[in-house]
């Protein structure tokens, strides 16, 4: 299959979506319904994982963190990272000891040790979050390890 015929197939497939989204009111049966349910799971898997390959394939060509592509706009690439082992008690000591700063006026945000903790860690628990982490200057590399998995892209249009 051709780079062109996978793209046809893709908008033979998004039409065909189109279609059964519009059955889906007059559907009576509940094992239909929930087969069908079952089936577009199968499917929303093997798409995820489609899309994620694509997606690194592409950052892959792409070379440089950001490229202007004719008729897409400004693609962004950045490596995605999977971290694991954090070092939780010299990470929170940086965060206690971290300060937000409003890009726009440079004023630093008064803060309680309370409220810093909150914005880095989600209240499930779980990891930091590291895009909390970089704005308040903390690398989250400096506190985990982590393993380089593809690209992510950000597209930008005009």
């Amino acid at each position: 299959m051709s780079e062109f015929d996978a793209a046809m197939s893709l908008r033979a497939i998004a039409e065909q979506f189109d279609e059964i989204d519009g059955l889906i009111p007059s559907l009576t049966d509940p094992t239909a319904a929930v087969e069908l349910f079952q089936q577009l799971a199968g499917v929303v898997r093997i798409a995820s994982t489609v899309r994620d390959d694509v997606q690194t394939r592409a950052g892959e060509l792409l070379g440089p963190q950001k490229v202007v592509l004719p008729g897409v706009g400004m693609v962004k690439r950045t490596p995605r990272r999977n971290y694991r082992n954090w070092q939780t008690e010299d990470l929170l000591r940086a965060v206690l000891d971290s300060r937000r700063v409003d890009k726009e006026t440079g004023e630093v945000l008064e803060e309680t040790a309370e409220d810093r903790i909150r914005a880095v860690y989600p209240l499930a628990g779980g990891s930091a979050r590291r895009t909390e982490l970089r704005a308040r200057g903390i690398d989250p590399d400096e506190f985990a390890e982590y393993e380089e998995r593809g690209f992510t892209l950000r597209i930008e249009t005009a």
